[in-house]
C-alpha cells in the first residue's frame, strides 16, 4: 500500500476488519466444540449447534465486503471470499447429508479448511494492520 491509500479511515478499518475476523475464528472454536459436546456428551447439543451457525454465520459476508471497503490486500480478499463460500457449502453439506451419507462426511473437513482458512486470515489482517499503523 502506498501512502495516498493509508487514509484514516483504512487504518480504522484494518482494525475493525481485524477484530471481526478474529471473532469469526473464535466462533468457529466455539462451533466445533458444541459439536464434540452433541457428540460425546448429549445429542441435545446439535440444536444448540443449529442455532449457534446463525448467530456468526453472516460474519462471513461481512467480512467479504469489509475486505474491499477496508482495501485489504487480494490475498486477505480472496481468503474472505473463500470463507464465505465455506460457510455455505457447509450449510449444503448438513442438508445434503439427510439424501447422501457421505454428504454430511465432508461437513467436518469443511469446518477444519474453513477454520484454518480463518486464522491464517486473521493472522494475515493483524499483520496488515500493524503495517497501516507503522505508516
Amino acid at each position: 500500500m502506498n501512502d495516498s491509500q493509508l487514509t484514516k479511515g483504512t487504518k480504522k478499518g484494518s482494525k475493525i476488519f481485524s477484530v471481526i475476523v478474529g471473532v469469526f475464528s473464535a466462533c468457529i472454536v466455539v462451533q466445533i466444540f458444541i459439536a464434540g459436546l452433541a457428540i460425546f456428551d448429549t445429542p441435545l447439543h446439535w440444536e444448540h449447534h443449529r442455532f449457534f451457525v446463525h448467530l456468526f454465520d453472516k460474519l462471513a459476508l461481512l467480512i467479504l465486503v469489509l475486505s474491499f471497503v477496508c482495501k485489504m490486500p487480494a490475498s486477505i480478499r480472496w481468503q474472505s471470499g473463500a470463507m464465505f463460500f465455506l460457510v455455505y457449502l457447509m450449510y449444503f453439506s448438513a442438508y445434503v447429508g439427510a439424501l447422501i451419507s457421505w454428504g454430511a462426511a465432508f461437513h467436518p473437513v469443511l469446518a477444519m479448511l474453513l477454520f484454518s482458512i480463518s486464522v491464517y486470515c486473521t493472522v494475515q489482517s493483524w499483520r496488515t494492520m500493524r503495517e497501516v499503523e507503522s505508516q
